[in-house]
């Protein structure tokens, strides 16, 4: 009893601090380790291969339908693929997610600290103790020359590597190198600590996350700048922040901002912009009438009966500007 109101207590707390940062800067110390990275076959035909995997849907699914016309066998297969509503945000988020063996109700906490795993100051790999070999529910780091990482993944029973590359929304299992070759050519293996397997051992990595967290004052201003541009995009009005990544908010195109921002930053989808009386980001796009965003944001599960400081509702703003009968088909 005790543990779920931890749990709750430490769900609350980080649901405060929404994070994000903007590109991958963990550097691995290897001299700290007690094992050397395994490297890449200098194999000219994989190379080749490697060239032609992307990390996009299309990309995939053409290179699993390659190999079964040149009748190669299942290399590369899809397992699943991210369903509607689903935040499984970038590769180190969906193996972390999958070496602790987080619930769902677990996993949507996960989508508030997405690419922070690999922000130098949270150091994720301090969690992790390093094998020599690629064990079942292992962690598979990919590291480029200079030692940084590149990306993560998880070891199947079968030996094969799961993992999510880059934004797709397939899941794929795969051999150890066989993955695009922007991942580069080392890669080492590790299992959490003792103390964080188990049940309980998660509580004890998300109470010791969320203490870095906490003294890390430019993942805090981050995340309030994406919740601004998060706002900004379903009201449809231009992005005025920068967060040194684009690719987030790509092109003029306020509903690939806000899709972005939600897939891959931890945006508070029912937070309430002081700037605006309060309303949230489904308010803002009811009151635009904006159907797609107000159809993203309702499938990701936003709060249908919220108010703003007017006492209005996402439903009364839609039907304030003629907009009722396009929010009324959620209800």
């Amino acid at each position: 009893m005790n543990i779920m109101l931890n749990q709750k207590k430490i769900i609350f707390i980080l649901c405060i601090t929404t994070i994000t940062t903007t590109s991958l800067s963990l550097q691995v110390d290897l001299k700290k380790l007690p094992y050397l990275p395994t490297e890449a076959p200098s194999n000219i035909d994989l190379i080749n291969i490697r060239e032609g995997l992307f990390s996009n849907d299309r990309a995939i699914e053409a290179f699993v339908a390659s190999q079964k016309n040149k009748e190669l066998g299942s290399v590369v297969t899809i397992i699943t693929t991210e369903k509607k509503g689903q935040r499984l945000g970038l590769c180190f988020k969906y193996a972390v997610q999958k070496v602790f063996k987080f619930t769902d109700k677990e996993m949507n906490l996960l989508s508030i600290v997405h690419d922070n795993f690999c922000h130098a100051k949270v150091n994720i790999l301090s969690y992790f103790k390093q094998t020599n070999y690629p064990t079942p529910n292992a962690l598979v780091v990919y590291l480029n020359d200079k030692n940084y990482v590149k990306h993560f993944g998880i070891v199947r029973r079968s030996g094969k590597v799961q993992s999510k590359l880059g934004s797709a929304t397939h899941i794929v299992a795969h051999p150890l190198w066989l993955i695009p070759n922007t991942y580069d050519n080392k890669a080492l293996f590790f299992i959490p600590e003792q103390e964080f397997q188990g049940e309980k051992g998660k509580i004890s990595f998300l109470k010791s996350l969320h203490s870095k967290i906490v003294n890390i004052p430019e993942l805090i201003q981050c995340a309030a700048l994406h919740q601004k541009a998060f706002f900004e995009s379903c009201g449809n009005k231009p992005i005025t922040i920068d967060c040194g990544n684009q690719n987030t908010y790509p092109h003029n195109n306020p509903y690939k901002k806000a899709y972005n921002l939600l897939k891959r930053t931890g945006v508070n989808i029912d937070e309430k912009d002081f700037t605006t009386e309060n309303k949230t980001a489904l308010m803002l796009a009811a009151e635009q009438g904006d159907l797609d965003i107000v159809e993203l944001l309702i499938t990701h599960k936003a709060q249908l009966d919220l108010c703003d400081n007017n006492g209005n509702t996402a439903l009364m703003l839609a039907a304030k500007n003629n907009h009722c009968i396009m929010l009324l088909n959620f209800y």
